[in-house]
């Protein structure tokens, strides 16, 4: 994963931010080898790990919850995600 830290100061204190960027073209995706939904790097769909539309084992990327797959810019199958 590649991101940007940013560290300003005034003289007296420090205050960073960081911010986190997936690059999906890399060879090295992003593979949580845990949780119980499942995104597409193609599509930027997430399913359960019961939905008939499970991408390929080389297209997943694993969340741990729905919540996590929407922030991380993947929104929900029609078909199994209610």
């Amino acid at each position: 994963m590649k991101g940007t830290v940013t560290i300003k100061g005034n003289g007296k204190t420090l205050k960073w931010s960081s911010k986190q960027i997936i690059d999906w073209d890399a060879e090295d995706r992003l593979k949580v080898e845990h949780g119980n939904i499942i995104g597409n790097v193609n599509s930027k769909v997430y399913h359960t790990e019961n939905c008939m539309s499970l991408p390929l084992e080389k297209n997943r990327v694993y969340f741990d919850s729905a919540e996590d797959a929407e922030a991380a810019g993947y929104r929900k199958c029609g078909m199994c995600v209610k």
